[in-house]
């Protein structure tokens, strides 16, 4: 546990502490598996989002298959993506091991769009040391430049720069609108997420969900009683409920007040704890190279088109968190179980993104695989044995209700849609696997 302590005008303390290098063991011989566990520690010390760590997950494991596919066009994705440039264009050489070239192109990537460049080092000294001839990887890394700038520019078009460019978003003052949470109060992440360019899906509008909600401070009123279970319940669920609350948090930054100071605690999103169960599942039935970085990059695609359709709902509903709702009407010294993440409710992006998540795992691993997932192990939780990747996304869904801070309408109407996103994405994984 690394910790920075940072005193501001004397009296207000920010502690912030991550959690290092548990996920990946020693002895892990370098592979897109390797890559990947990598690349999620390096997303939780640089405080990515939700949705911007899903971004990256997909740019940094296209470029390593599109790489490693370069001799078969028609396993590449370039047909489905737009202006997409295909790995037709990438210059074939016989003396070039794909195999490193493609681990080049994702550790380049993986500079282009995070912070902290060490972790890249050292994969990079990984993947040399293990090489037969250090050298390959060197030759390796520079075979594909041209269509790695050709690449970035597609990367950098899909508007997540010109997101900044959008007016500065403002919380509405209307008490059925989503409100600033506590207790950092911060401002919601990401409000134009729902602007970027999508990957597989048409639109963030195709696969977007209708709103079930409606809000109402009256006690005999729906959403006044769903309000008033959460908060009942809450204080009789029972320690298995708060495990799995506490399992599938994955909320990148929360914050603790104690007196004048703050703790930040890092921790991996939603996407990431997908990912890392798709790596050791990889690992551990030691699946071919081109198979695992198929699925990585199938999981990450899908994934960040759910989080694209989400988001785009979740700022266009705008609907009040339970404890903001609770807090007002209720009882104003509630909190729920776990810390609600600073952006609208509704839908529940842990059930939509799950759920796109099962959607693919189960059409590429199949039906009742049964897996561990040991994702959680590094921030001190025991390991969790599931029958499906169903269940697991079920269950990932209903935990933000044990957590106090999703309704249950926002969760179920998430995984319909998530589902949804995930069956559209495996029809195209059909044509490509074929």
């Amino acid at each position: 546990m690394q910790k920075l302590l940072l005193s501001i005008l004397f009296f207000f303390v920010v502690e912030l502490t991550y959690s290092s290098s548990k996920i990946i063991t020693e002895d892990a011989f370098p592979s897109i598996n390797y890559l990947n566990k990598v690349l999620v520690e390096v997303l939780v010390k640089d405080l990515f989002t939700p949705p911007a760590a899903s971004r990256i997950h997909v740019y940094c494991n296209l470029a390593f298959y599109e790489v490693l596919t370069v001799n078969d066009a028609s396993a590449s994705f370039s047909s489905y993506l737009k202006g997409f440039p295909a790995n037709s264009q990438i210059p074939q050489s016989k003396n070039t091991d794909q195999i490193l070239a493609a681990s080049a192109a994702f550790i380049h990537i993986a500079r282009k769009l995070t912070f902290s460049f060490k972790e890249w080092d050292k994969a990079t000294e990984q993947f040399a040391r293990n090489s037969a001839d250090s050298a390959r990887f060197v030759t390796a890394s520079t075979q594909h430049k041209e269509w790695l700038l050709k690449y970035i520019d597609w990367m950098n078009a899909d508007g997540f720069a010109q997101r900044l460019a959008y007016k500065k978003y403002t919380v509405s003052d209307n008490p059925n609108a989503y409100q600033l949470t506590p207790p950092s109060y911060k401002s919601p992440i990401e409000p134009y997420w729902g602007t970027l360019r999508p990957f597989l899906i048409p639109s963030a509008e195709t696969f977007g969900c209708s709103n079930i909600l409606t809000f109402d401070t009256l006690n005999a009123s729906t959403f006044y009683k769903i309000n008033l279970e959460i908060y009942q319940k809450s204080m009789d669920f029972s320690q298995e409920q708060k495990d799995i609350a506490l399992h599938w948090d994955c909320n990148p930054l929360q914050v603790e007040s104690i007196g004048h100071a703050m703790l930040y605690s890092f921790r991996m999103t939603p996407g990431s704890h997908w990912v890392l169960i798709a790596a050791d599942i990889l690992e551990e039935q030691n699946i071919d190279i081109k198979k695992s970085a198929f699925i990585h990059t199938s999981l990450s695609l899908a994934m960040a088109d759910a989080f694209i359709t989400c988001w785009n709902d979740k700022y266009r509903f705008n609907t009040i968190r339970p404890v903001s709702f609770i807090n007002s009407y209720i009882s104003d010294k509630w909190k729920p179980i776990l810390q609600t993440p600073i952006f609208p409710e509704y839908p529940s992006g842990h059930s939509f993104v799950s759920a796109t998540a099962a959607e693919v795992l189960t059409f590429l691993l199949g039906e009742n695989f049964q897996f561990t997932d040991k994702s959680q192990v590094s921030i001190g939780q025991n390991k969790k044995l599931y029958n499906s990747f169903h269940d697991a996304a079920e269950e990932a869904g209903i935990s933000r209700y044990y957590g106090g801070i999703h309704y249950i309408e926002a969760i179920d109407i998430g995984f319909e849609a998530g589902k949804k996103i995930g069956k559209h994405v495996c029809q195209i994984l059909q044509k490509i696997s074929q």
